[in-house]
């Protein structure tokens, strides 16, 4: 699901992700989503540039 949901939102975030409606359905934490990230290196590769 979390896998589908990037392929679908392409730059979506791990916050981003656990407001969609099939997430929420299925109870996933913030930190299951982040783990997948991690472990899969969907991460951000360069920061945000800041004003």
């Amino acid at each position: 699901m979390i896998l589908d949901a990037v392929i679908k939102h392409h730059d979506i975030s791990a916050e981003e992700i656990l407001v969609l409606p099939e997430i929420k359905k299925s109870k996933i934490e913030l930190p299951a989503i982040q783990g997948f990230f991690e472990y899969h290196g969907l991460g951000k590769k360069t920061p945000d540039s800041g004003p």
